[in-house]
């Protein structure tokens, strides 16, 4: 699996937005950050990197 296919996948694990108490919809941060790239060294996409290579 490359990269691009890994922020994906994570991402799917985030909701697209976020409603707070007034109702009202916003980005999610951890969404953006993911696909952005800014996490590719952390858990949330190695994660997924792992699995679909099938090691540890």
């Amino acid at each position: 699996m490359n990269i691009e296919a890994a922020r994906a996948a994570a991402a799917e694990d985030y909701p697209e937005f976020l409603t707070d108490s007034k109702g009202r919809e916003h980005p999610s941060i951890a969404r953006k950050a993911i696909l952005s790239g800014a996490w590719d060294t952390g858990s949330i996409v190695r994660r997924h990197l792992v699995e679909k290579e099938g090691g540890e």
